[in-house]
């Protein structure tokens, strides 16, 4: 299946300058689903179906014949060209409630779970390959000490603990913002910020080998410790945000590119910084993602407070601004973009939701 194929647009086929876009993982959205189309390296396209049960009941998607109906009604562009190919269908396999975790992962006792034997999130963003890597780190780090002799009862626990912490961050991401996916304004602000944060963080931290020593760093500790607060407040303002407002919102093509904290995040993971330097950059990475929830409750807030027909909205921006953790981020990013004021156009608002912003594209 080339996705290329299913426009002739010229404009939309010149959105993608470099690299091709049929080679790419491409995500079909809507209200509590997500379809994913992959190309494999036999040539075979993977189509997955992703749905909350709770809004698309595992019965309508658990046959091929009930999924293709299912696509026919969601995504019916998708669907017409599977029945194109319905001939060449190699496989069909389906899994129910794929997301679990464990009580403990790391053990002491030289016993360790890594991979789906410990746990298994959402595949949106493909966080368990991430699991695996870091895990395996961990793991690497325990089983290298009891071979030279150390105790570890310490460090397995402390080990085990973060690695868990991190899977409850993880899963925040995905937990109950399924029914998001079909509010373009949301979602899309919503999946800059995730990606950012995942170069800004997880990724980092990653990149410059940091997981198995963080026993050792206070400093990156006690950052992930806000960062872990800051990243469960930001997505449930993404539902609040949602129930507020659902408006229509097409033919907008983003590229993560356009936004200058984009880039720094993305290239910053290969900074090869040195210990100090790497916390003095975690530090900033997460007083930044502060300062960017803070613009991003701000910019909201005002693109409403004009509606004062709409009693819902003007009771929701004043829990948001009497909400002490928000209130805080607001006055962090107002402090600060006085002297250093920053474009809010990586927040997405529909025409209908504007007052003083506008869309910049």
């Amino acid at each position: 299946i080339d996705i290329n194929e299913w426009s002739n647009d010229p404009e939309w086929q010149a959105r993608i300058s470099e690299g091709e876009r049929s080679l790419s993982t491409n995500h079909l959205m809507g209200p509590g689903y997500w379809v994913w189309l992959i190309r494999l390296a036999s040539g075979s396209t993977s189509v997955g179906i992703v749905t909350d049960a709770n809004m698309h009941p595992f019965d309508n998607i658990n046959r091929f014949e009930r999924a293709l109906d299912w696509l026919h009604k969601h995504e019916p562009q998708c669907a017409a060209v599977i029945e194109q190919h319905q001939a060449e269908v190699q496989d069909f396999r389906v899994l129910k409630n794929y997301a679990y975790t464990s009580q403990q992962v790391y053990s002491s006792e030289r016993w360790c779970l890594t991979g789906e034997a410990g746990v298994a999130l959402d595949p949106l963003y493909s966080s368990g390959g991430d699991l695996i890597a870091i895990g395996n780190g961990f793991i690497n780090d325990l089983i290298t000490r009891d071979i030279n002799g150390e105790d570890i009862m310490d460090r397995a626990l402390i080990h085990d603990k973060l690695f868990l912490t991190l899977v409850d961050v993880w899963l925040g991401i995905y937990e109950q913002q399924y029914t998001l996916m079909g509010n373009a304004q949301v979602t899309v602000t919503k999946i800059i910020w995730d990606t950012a944060i995942y170069w800004a963080v997880p990724g980092l931290l990653y990149f410059h080998d940091k997981y198995p020593s963080i026993a050792d760093s206070m400093g990156i500790a006690m950052n992930l410790l806000r960062f872990s607060l800051l990243s469960n407040r930001v997505q449930v303002f993404f539902r609040e945000w949602h129930a507020l407002d659902q408006p229509v919102l097409s033919d907008t093509f983003i590229s993560f590119y356009y936004f200058d904290f984009m880039k720094k995040v993305h290239i910053g993971m290969t900074a090869g910084l040195a210990n100090a330097e790497l916390e003095e950059q975690f530090a900033a990475n997460v007083h930044l993602f502060e300062r960017l929830a803070g613009q991003m409750v701000s910019t909201v807030i005002d693109a409403y407070t004009q509606r004062t027909e709409n009693e819902a909205m003007q009771s929701q921006i004043q829990l948001w601004q009497t909400d002490p953790f928000l209130a805080e981020l607001i006055a962090l990013y107002q402090q600060e973009n006085t002297s250093n004021p920053s474009n809010n156009n990586w927040i997405i608002l529909s025409p209908q939701s504007l007052s003083r912003q506008e869309v910049v594209m």
